[in-house]
């Protein structure tokens, strides 16, 4: 098995390049699962509740983590930050961002649809009051985040738009050597506005 570094965490939502910066690492050679059909998520949400450390069986597996959700059972385990810093002092973490209503049009797009139709059935919500869930959910995040993190030197904000390799290199550089121009845009979405209803 190879030898474990500190863990790095992605502890911003999907549709904010979490499969970009999977394959960044994934390129420089950092053992990275993104998503894993939700088991990643379930994995640490069942931990949670027994009282466990919250990686568990991935935990010798994996260095870096991203997309840590399942949303059938709306589940997303980003919102743990404090916990994983806790049992991961020296880890790194990454808050992924986007301006907020591109985020909210990139889920609405997301699987056809079909994400933002089983969130609304699941939360009971119609089209407009499931976009207002979620930016009071995106702020209220982006907020405490923020606050936990504050002048912290591993962790970092990361806007998809607007940053690039080269700003991934120099946050990882205490630890792990990576090349800048591995960074690029995966699974991008399609340019939609999502709709009321």
């Amino acid at each position: 098995m190879a030898p474990s570094h500190n863990k790095i965490f992605q502890i911003g939502f999907n549709r904010c390049g979490t499969t970009s910066l999977h394959e960044f690492f994934l390129a420089n050679n950092i053992r990275s699962v993104h998503w894993g059909r939700g088991e990643v998520a379930l994995e640490i949400d069942r931990n949670r509740r027994l009282g466990r450390q919250l990686l568990g069986r991935f935990e010798p597996h994996f260095d870096a983590f991203t997309d840590m959700e399942e949303h059938h059972t709306q589940t997303y385990c980003a919102q743990f930050f404090q916990q994983l810093h806790k049992e991961h002092p020296d880890a790194y973490f990454i808050l992924n961002t986007r301006p907020v209503d591109k985020w909210i049009a990139s889920r609405f797009s997301l699987l056809g649809g079909s994400y933002a139709r089983e969130c609304a059935q699941i939360l009971r919500l119609d089209g407009q009051q499931l976009i207002d869930f979620w930016k009071v959910e995106w702020h209220h995040h982006h907020k405490v985040v923020q606050e936990y993190f504050q002048n912290h030197s591993r962790f970092l904000v990361f806007n998809i738009e607007t940053d690039d390799g080269e700003v991934l290199q120099t946050f990882l550089s205490p630890e792990y050597v990576t090349d800048p121009s591995t960074w690029g845009h995966h699974f991008p979405s399609e340019p939609v506005s999502p709709k009321a209803s």
